[in-house]
Order: C-alpha cells, then structure tokens, then sequence
C-alpha cells in the first residue's frame, strides 16, 4: 500500500535505499518474533531439538523473506511515484505490511492508477523470477536433500505462497487496498474524484465485511483476517470524509514541491495554459515559458534528491564512524544542505 503522507509512531531505521529511509514499527518486530519463536517451540514440541533446528530455521527464512517481500513491493510504488516526480518521504513496515509515504498527494487520477499499480508490477516480477529457481531447481540440489534438516526449503516454499497470496489480496478491488486504488482512479475519469472515492470506499467495505465473517467462521487466517478486515473498513472511511471535507482528491501541484523556491506561483501551470492565442490554443511565449519552467522545476527536483540522499549517507557516516571521519568535501555538503534548509525555514 501507500499513502500521502502520515506515519506510525516509533518505527527505527534499518536502510537507506536511494535515499529513502526504510523503518520498521514495533508492531511487526513483536508479530516477526513471535513467528520465530513460535516455530521453533512448535518444532520442538513435535521432533524434539531436530524439530527446534527445523523450526527455527524455516521460520526465519519465512520472516526474513516476507520482509524482504514486502520492501520489494513498496519499493515498486516508490519508483512509480519518482518517476512521477512526486517526492516519496520513506517506507515503513509495520503489523498489517508496508506503506510507502508520498509527500502531497496524487496530481491526477492518471498518475494514481500508475502509482499504484506500481507495487504489484514488482511483485509480480519477482514471484515470476522466483518460482523456477524455488520450485524446479532447488529440489534438485544434492546440498538439501528430502529432509530439509535447517527448514530452507519448507521455509522458502511457505514464503512463496505467502508472497503470491500477498499479491493477489492487494489486487482486490477493495480501498484503501491497491486494486480499491486502481479502481477508484479508473472510475474517477468519468464519475469525478469524490463519487469515485465513494464508490470505491463502498465496494470495498462490502468485501471486508465478508471477511470478517470469514474471519470469525475461523477460514482464512482467522483472528488475523478478521482484524485485517476490521481495521481495513474503518481505514476506508477515514480517507472518504477526509475526501469528503477536502471537497477533493487530486492536487494538480503535488508535483511542483520546489515551486515556492523557484519564485514560481502555485496555479502557475494553469496561467500559462490560459494564455491562448488564436483557436484556443496557447500562444508560443506561453508554451515557451511553461516549457522553461518545467525544466527548471526538474532540475531543481533533482539536485535536491541527490542532497537529500548524499546528507542521509554522511550522517550514517558520522553515525558510525564520528564527527571528525567526515571529509572536507562531506562537511561542505553539510553546511549547504544546512544553509538551504534554514532558508527554506523564511
């Protein structure tokens, strides 16, 4: 999933990749180690200290590989959305999955559906590009042979269908959910955001009531869907009165974060296009100067993700190695990067 913005509280760090911060909140440490130890205990209580090795390793290779499942898929919204030029705040796993934070909103519903569809996109490619070696080439390897004495196997083949079920739960066309995403911005062209938000805030509570009750008859995961089914319903009607107050979804600026930098009014896109010379069309300085503009706006989008990301490797360098390891070249990023963000504080 993602979202605009927004966050759980006390999520620590463990990666920067391209400059985005990758945390993980307490309650997916706590469900990760309960799955550990939960293994391990089961095996042990089956096959004795052959079952708790078994145990234990399958279900580290389980949670290490759903996490790494589940950074992979927030990690195809976040190239959707840079290649959008939107700015991506970080990625957060937690209880219920991951979340990718978008800072200001979709422009259009155009750039939503590719957003959003940018999560399963990766997904799938890498259930794709992981079944042949999973499935067909590692039973062949003499190394682990039928009794999987460390769980690898078990554990990469239950990490697979987990991972393919992950996949095809997202796809529902149930909001806040990517499919209920897809579908809200396809019905959005011809319906208008907010009944478009309506209607697929509507449908896909309709699908989490049924799983709730499938939830309680105990099918389908049990507690945890129910809970899942839960939360998602009440998470669906917070986002439409949101809507519903804003009067909107979209934000046709949400791209020019660095506008207010560049001197550059906000409906600035919209005064180049009224300027129309004859037929309705707009004239050559209008084009021109939206043109110079975009331009403009890019490369300053650019240089500061390539600050922003160049400040978080240095303060992991200090973080690690101290003040004094810095470079003089690193110590001048510091002090621009410092001296821009007080400006921007004016």
């Amino acid at each position: 999933m993602f979202s605009m913005g927004g966050g759980l509280a006390w999520a620590p760090r463990i990666a920067v990749i391209r400059g985005m911060p990758v945390t993980v909140h307490w309650t997916m440490m706590a469900v990760a180690g309960y799955w550990i130890v939960s293994g391990a205990a089961q095996g042990a209580w089956d096959f004795g200290w052959p079952g708790f090795v078994q145990g234990l390793g399958r279900a580290a290779i389980l949670t290490g590989a759903l996490l790494f499942v589940i950074v992979w898929h927030e990690l195809g919204h976040a190239w959707a959305a840079r290649r959008s030029r939107l700015r991506v705040d970080g990625i957060m796993l937690w209880i219920l999955g991951g979340e990718c934070r978008i800072v200001g909103g979709m422009p259009s519903p155009r750039t939503e559906l590719f957003v959003a569809l940018g999560g399963p996109a990766a997904h799938l490619l890498l259930a794709a590009g992981t079944f042949v070696p999973i499935f067909l080439l590692l039973p062949r390897i003499d190394l682990l042979d039928l009794r999987d004495p460390v769980g690898v196997k078990s554990g990469l083949y239950a990490a697979w269908s987990v991972a393919a079920f992950i996949l095809v739960f997202n796809l529902i066309p149930a909001f806040p959910l990517d499919g209920g995403r897809v579908l809200r911005a396809a019905l959005a062209f011809r319906m208008g955001d907010v009944r478009a938000t309506r209607a697929a805030v509507r449908a896909g509570q309709v699908i989490f009531a049924l799983l709730f009750l499938l939830g309680l008859a105990g099918r389908g995961g049990g507690v945890l869907l129910g809970f899942l089914a839960v939360y998602m319903f009440f998470e669906a009607e917070r986002e439409l009165r949101e809507v519903l107050h804003a009067g909107g979804v979209y934000n046709p600026e949400a791209r020019n974060i660095y506008a207010a930098e560049l001197g550059l009014r906000q409906d600035w896109s919209r005064e180049a296009t009224d300027r129309s010379g004859p037929g309705g069309k707009p004239g050559f300085f209008a084009r021109w100067r939206t043109r110079r503009q975009l331009r403009k706006l890019q490369r300053a989008t650019e240089r500061h993700e390539r600050l922003r990301a160049e400040v978080d490797r240095i303060l992991d360098k200090v973080n690690r190695e101290g003040l004094p390891a810095l470079t003089a070249k690193e110590k001048k990023i510091l002090k621009q990067a410092s001296k821009e963000y007080r400006e921007g504080r004016r």
